[in-house]
């Protein structure tokens, strides 16, 4: 009785560690973005789409700097995280000058709530295959 008692109980913690995150698996992962033009407002952003792979950690943001075209400034906008949001777009202000096959890349921090420690980094450059109007 106490053998199987025993093999139980390793059998049910060997489940429990299973559970939770994996540490070397990365909090997020960046899955699509590009270029959108308003035909109406003929507006042209950039944006990221970014899927959660884990859980983050409670308060923290993302903060996303994206490169603008023809110019040495950044574009960065933060966006706060959510327990129960697993995907997040994220965009850039109106962009002037796009030109093609010109790599504009973003990058993406996932910061401590307290501090601002950097917990990731991920970036992804993109590129049109138009000239911007």
């Amino acid at each position: 009785m106490r053998i199987a008692k025993l093999i139980f109980m390793l059998i049910g913690l060997a489940l429990l560690t299973g559970c939770g995150d994996d540490p070397s698996k990365p909090y997020i992962k960046i899955v699509g973005g590009g270029f959108t033009n308003d035909v109406v407002s003929n507006i042209v952003t950039y944006s990221v789409a970014i899927k959660r792979l884990k859980t983050l950690p409670s308060g923290s943001v993302i903060e996303a700097t994206f490169d603008l075209p023809n110019t040495d400034r950044k574009y960065v906008t933060v966006e706060p995280t959510d327990a129960n949001k697993d995907k997040y777009l994220l965009h850039s202000e109106a962009l002037q000058g796009l030109k093609k096959n010109v790599p504009l890349t973003v990058k993406l921090r996932l910061l401590e709530a307290a501090g601002g420690k950097e917990l990731a980094e991920v970036e992804k450059s993109f590129q049109s295959d138009v000239d911007q109007e």
